[in-house]
C-alpha cells in the first residue's frame, strides 16, 4: 500500500489526513519519506528496520492508543533516536500507558516499574528510579 495507508493502521486510511501523516513522518525522522507518501510499495522490502520500526511510532502518534505495548521497538535504532522516540510518546500521549519489552537497559528510564520473570511461575514488579 502506500505510506498513508501504512502509518494510518489499524484506523481507516480515510480517517487521517496527508498532513497528520506527514506531521507524523516529521516527528519520527523520517522526513524523507513526506514526498512518497502516495507511493505504493512493498514499504518492508524498501525500508530499513529502523525506519520500520519510525513507522510503528508514527502509527502510535495517530492513533493515540490507551496502552501501547512495545516489543523491541527501538533494536533496530541507535540509542539517541530510541530516546527520542520514547519522550515523543511521552510528550504526545502521556495518559497513555505504555508497556516495553528490551533486552536494551536504556529502555528502563522510560518506565517507573519493571516487571521481572524468573521463570517456573516466578515474578517480582519492581519501582523503578531511573523513569523520568
Amino acid at each position: 500500500g502506500n505510506l498513508r495507508d501504512i502509518a494510518a493502521y489499524p484506523s481507516s486510511p480515510d480517517s487521517v489526513g496527508v498532513d497528520e501523516v506527514q506531521t507524523a513522518l516529521l516527528k519520527v525522522a523520517l522526513p524523507h519519506l513526506i514526498i512518497r507518501i502516495n507511493e505504493v510499495k512493498d514499504w518492508a522490502k524498501v525500508l530499513s528496520v529502523g525506519e520500520q520500526q519510525r513507522i510503528a511510532f508514527a502509527r502510535i502518534l495517530l492513533n493515540k492508543p490507551a496502552v501501547v505495548f512495545l516489543d523491541e521497538a527501538t533494536s533496530g535504532m541507535d540509542e539517541g533516536l530510541e530516546l527520542t522516540l520514547y519522550r515523543l510518546l511521552r510528550a504526545e500521549l502521556p495518559q497513555s500507558i505504555m508497556v516495553s519489552v528490551s533486552h536494551r537497559d536504556t529502555v528502563e528510564q522510560h518506565h517507573e516499574r519493571q516487571l521481572n520473570l524468573f521463570g517456573d511461575g516466578a515474578w517480582r514488579l519492581d519501582r523503578l528510579t531511573t523513569a523520568r
